[in-house]
């Protein structure tokens, strides 16, 4: 199997994780490519105002952006009911990629979908105290990958279905 990935006329070497062909790693790269597609239309009907580029080569930590409307958004897909936890986990390298995005003047989200809500977290510029980091991670996948992760109180996430548009939103 090849780790060259074609994308239209641009072609990606990519150096596969070793867990790439473990069946719990396929099962979550097909969620996250259904969800991400999923995501892709619920963006065009929640931002009408702004155009998404996806992130088609799937290794950059940030999934979409706007450069014209400066929002930048990071999908998160999760096997998970919304209040499962008293928080959620995302990767520091999530965070820190979008301070990177915030301080050359964009908003930053992430965008959960859970199995049965899709939620939105706006990145503050200075966190509140109950969120934390520490390690985390799966090994579910057949190996360790435990990284420093963010933990987001559920209490701070918002149900999109609450909001008409992401206007509605920035206004509550």
């Amino acid at each position: 199997m090849s780790n060259n990935k074609y994308y239209g006329d641009r072609m990606f070497r990519r150096k596969l994780p070793k867990t790439w062909n473990n069946k719990k790693s396929i099962a979550d790269r097909k969620m996250g490519d259904d969800n991400e597609r999923y995501v892709s239309a619920f963006l065009k009907r929640w931002f009408p105002k702004n155009s998404f580029t996806r992130d088609i080569t799937g290794w950059n930590p940030i999934d979409y952006t706007d450069d014209l409307g400066k929002i930048c958004i990071e999908l998160k897909s999760r096997r998970i009911k919304k209040k499962r936890y008293k928080t959620i986990m995302i990767g520091k390298n999530k965070y820190d990629s979008a301070i990177k995005y915030m301080k050359k003047g964009y908003k930053a989200y992430f965008l959960f979908k859970f199995t049965d809500k899709m939620c939105i977290y706006e990145v503050p510029k200075k966190l509140p105290q109950d969120i934390e980091f520490y390690r985390g991670g799966t090994d579910k996948r057949g190996r360790d990958e435990y990284s420093e992760c963010m933990y987001i109180p559920v209490k701070y996430l918002h149900n999109c279905i609450d909001y008409d548009d992401y206007y509605s939103f920035i206004e509550k």
